[in-house]
């Protein structure tokens, strides 16, 4: 298993008219442990506790995902939470006023519309993990599903990425929930992935260049692999062949306006054609 795998072809690099990076200047703030007591929430200044939110952080405490708080000291006493609202209500909840939690202390100046706009402006600078992120961290960790079913994918010349192609699966999340299914183990969510790749791949091979990219659409992708879910026992070959009637982008366009599940249109129309002329080992 590569890292080529993952790898995005014709990567751009920096320009060489790049804006210069501002330099930054000595952090003015100031690093502490704070118990946990002397921490303050004003709603008032900042958003809306979540309950469900709190109550998920504190049933799956661990301090090596607990990043520090930004505070601000009160003109009273103790230290306004800026950001963080939740990790500090997950800490009362896990440990007693006494526990020590890591912050870190804006300027005293700072007035309460700033700290507002800081935590806005924190929360507006973070970006989630993209799918195809998540799924390299996965890896990385050797979490089973990711590196069963990359074996797989390197067995059809095929990856991941952040894009499509015709050999690289750009839906990223549709494969990681067709190997995970409903608590697929390992093996069986890869042998589920493995087959679907081959009744699509054969369907639309990559010298078709009407349908070599649009082959991995996220719907064909559920569709097919819902088929084989379902139906176990099912003829991949004609399954392929019942797909190869019509270009791939043709079936993708039978999702558009269909809620909830546009997955859905194209099985029904898939099984139809499967069934055509068939009397025994119908799909129903």
């Amino acid at each position: 298993m590569t890292a080529a795998l993952f790898e995005e072809p014709g990567e751009q690099q920096p320009s060489k008219r790049t804006k210069a990076v501002k330099r930054a200047k000595p952090d003015p703030r100031d690093f502490r442990r704070i118990r946990v007591g002397d921490l303050v929430i004003d709603e008032r200044k900042q958003r809306e506790i979540d309950p469900e939110k709190v109550a998920k952080i504190a049933n799956e405490w661990n301090w090596a995902r607990f990043e520090a708080l930004t505070v601000c000291a009160r003109t009273d006493a103790g230290f306004d939470v800026v950001e963080g609202q939740h990790r500090a209500s997950a800490a009362r909840v896990c440990g007693d006023l006494d526990l020590l939690v890591p912050c870190m202390i804006l300027e005293a100046t700072t007035t309460d519309k700033q700290q507002s706009q800081i935590a806005l402006d924190i929360v507006q600078g973070r970006r989630g993990h993209s799918a195809f992120e998540q799924w390299r961290l996965r890896y990385n960790a050797g979490q089973p599903h990711e590196i069963y079913a990359t074996a797989i994918l390197e067995k059809h010349a095929m990856r991941v990425g952040k894009s499509t192609s015709a050999m690289t699966i750009g839906a990223v999340q549709t494969v990681k929930r067709i190997v995970h299914g409903g608590h697929f183990s390992p093996e069986y969510g890869a042998d589920i992935l493995d087959r679907v790749l081959g009744i699509i791949g054969a369907a639309f091979p990559t010298h078709d260049h009407e349908s070599n990219v649009s082959r991995w659409d996220r719907y064909l992708l559920l569709a097919v692999s819902q088929a084989v879910v379902r139906w176990p026992d099912l003829d991949d070959r004609r399954l392929s062949m019942s797909l190869r009637v019509r270009p791939a982008g043709q079936w993708t366009a039978m999702t558009r306006g269909v809620k909830p599940a546009p997955e859905a249109a194209i099985l029904s129309s898939l099984t139809s054609e499967y069934n055509r002329n068939r009397r025994k080992g119908r799909l129903s």
